[in-house]
C-alpha cells in the first residue's frame, strides 16, 4: 500500500493508473485518505526533519524560519486564482515556511492576489503552532509592514526583513 502511495504521489499519476502490479486503486486511495487524516504522513515527515537536522549537527526542532511565497499559474480546473500584478501571474500562491536548511515547516495556498504580508501572520501562527521553538524569522521586502510587529507581538517571532544584495548574482538570498 505504501509503495503504491508514494508511486500516485511521486509520478503525478491519477488514482485509477496505478500500474496493475498495485493494489486496486480503491484500496490505495481509501488507505490513503485514513493516513492522510490519521496525519501520518506529516507526522513522518515532521520525524524525518527533526532526524535530518541533528544529522547535520542541529538541534532538532528549529528556533529560526524562512518565509516566502511563490506564484504559479493554474488551470481552469484548479480552482479559484487570482491575479498577483508584481509578478504578472493569474493563479495560486504558495507561502511556504522553512527551517533555515530549507526543511519545510508548513505550506499555505491562497489565491495569487493575497499580498505576501497578509498571508505572513497566518503562516507564522501556524509554523509556531508546529514548531513552539521558534522565536526568529527572516523575509524578503514583501512581507515588510504592519503584520511583523503583529507577528513579534501576538506570536514571539521576531522576523527580519532582509534585501536583495545591488547583484542578484550572487547566490541565493537566504545566504545573505
Amino acid at each position: 500500500m505504501l509503495d503504491a502511495c508514494l508511486y500516485v504521489v511521486r509520478s503525478g499519476c491519477p488514482w485509477r493508473m496505478l500500474p496493475r502490479d498495485m493494489p486496486p486503486w480503491q484500496c490505495v486511495y481509501a488507505q490513503f485518505r485514513r493516513w492522510s487524516e490519521a496525519g501520518v504522513f506529516e507526522e513522518t515527515y515532521d520525524r524525518l526533519r527533526a532526524m535530518w537536522r541533528e544529522r547535520e549537527g542541529r538541534v532538532a526542532e528549529p528556533t529560526a524560519t524562512i518565509i516566502d511565497a511563490q506564484s504559479v499559474k493554474n488551470s481552469p480546473q484548479g480552482g479559484p486564482k487570482g491575479y498577483d500584478a508584481g509578478k504578472k501571474v493569474k493563479g495560486r500562491k504558495r507561502h511556504l515556511a522553512t527551517d533555515t536548511i530549507g526543511l519545510l515547516l508548513v505550506v499555505m495556498v491562497t489565491v495569487a492576489s493575497v499580498q505576501d504580508r497578509d498571508a505572513a501572520e497566518p503562516l507564522v501562527a501556524a509554523a509556531k503552532q508546529k514548531v513552539p521553538t521558534l522565536v526568529a524569522g527572516f523575509a524578503d521586502g514583501g512581507y515588510a509592514g504592519r503584520a511583523i510587529d503583529r507577528i513579534r507581538q501576538d506570536h514571539g517571532v521576531d522576523i527580519k526583513i532582509v534585501r536583495h544584495p545591488g547583484n542578484r548574482n550572487v547566490g541565493r538570498w537566504r545566504d545573505a
